[in-house]
């Protein structure tokens, strides 16, 4: 018995696809901000993921239908690039299942022949700002120059442990020989609030990244009226037994 099972939805052949991330983590940033593309581009959905390490439960839709807790892959063919969306209700919560978890994402990029990822998150702020800066993490230097010149920050200090498949994602993808980086935005980790000012913040990078025609005032409009889904459970992230010397920011 396998731990995952993939669902096909839709065949699709991919110009050099780029994989963005969009799971629940701290302010649900990362989700979000995809769910926020997806409707915006419209893209179309591909594959879903089930797995034995997703909670023994089950969703009841509006409609009273049935629905297992599922990643949803979604395509967007873009001009120069493809875009393949990542987005769940949820991520496993143990180490290992982390870890079985974003290896089989890993897989499931290979097959599709992703070359590129691209993980979001929310970074520890003591208090909301309107104006998050976005924070850059990477696994190839090459990233740096671009990043930067559309106000991408490498300069925040102390140690930075990232929680999840947001952080395995980038590690394990790189033994693949797939680069990769990380966009994350300040935003408090007080509990039931939405990160949308720091969603705001990563999406504004992603649109000039990506060369989206998706303006500022667009993102506004929708962001105010904005809402997540009841469905989605709360985020379930252990904090390791780390002890490195400056302050620990935890991002999930």
């Amino acid at each position: 018995m396998t731990d995952y099972i993939v669902k096909h939805i839709k065949k699709v052949s991919l110009k050099k696809p780029i994989l963005i991330e969009g799971l629940p983590g701290i302010g649900n940033v990362a989700r979000i901000s995809v769910d926020f593309l997806i409707n915006k581009l419209k893209a179309k959905k591909i594959l879903e993921l089930y797995s034995f390490h997703f909670p023994n439960a089950v969703f009841l839709g509006e409609n009273h239908k049935v629905e297992m807790p599922r990643i949803e892959f979604y395509h967007y063919k873009h001009k120069t690039r493809d875009i393949v969306f990542l987005i769940g209700d949820i991520q496993p919560a143990d180490e290992y299942a982390s870890y079985s978890f974003s290896e089989q994402i890993i897989e499931v990029a290979h097959s599709l022949k992703v070359s590129e990822i691209i993980t979001l998150g929310g970074i520890n702020s003591r208090e909301e700002t309107e104006k998050p800066k976005v924070y850059g993490a990477f696994t190839d230097e090459s990233f740096i120059k671009p990043l930067k010149k559309i106000g991408v920050s490498f300069e925040r200090k102390g140690s930075i442990i990232l929680i999840g498949a947001a952080g395995l994602m980038l590690g394990l993808g790189e033994l693949k020989k797939i680069k990769g980086f990380a966009l994350l935005a300040e935003t408090t980790i007080e509990q039931n609030r939405l990160g949308l000012n720091a969603a705001k913040a990563i999406l504004l990078v992603l649109v000039k990244y990506l060369g989206l025609k998706i303006s500022e005032k667009e993102i506004n409009s929708d962001l105010k009226e904005f809402k997540i889904k009841p469905k989605i459970m709360k985020k379930i992230a252990g904090k390791p037994q780390l002890k490195p010397t400056g302050p620990i920011n935890y991002i999930g």
